[in-house]
């Protein structure tokens, strides 16, 4: 997750650079998606595998 996170980060940064220089607004906006994506992610993964656990445990106990 850390080197996903990461790579995220590296694309925003670069992503912006290259569109203020390019004077480009897609890439500047790109980049911010990227940004918000790195910080985003590890809340998102840690609710998916809390929720897919708790749902594991559940039809466990439904088959009993």
């Amino acid at each position: 997750m850390f080197y996903i996170e990461l790579f995220f980060i590296a694309a925003c940064v670069t992503l912006t650079i290259v569109g203020y220089r390019k004077h480009n607004r897609n890439y500047m906006l790109l980049g911010t998606l990227c940004l918000v994506v790195a910080t985003v992610l590890p809340s998102v993964a840690n609710g998916f595998q809390e929720s897919y656990e708790q749902r594991k445990q559940e039809l466990k106990a439904e088959n009993r």
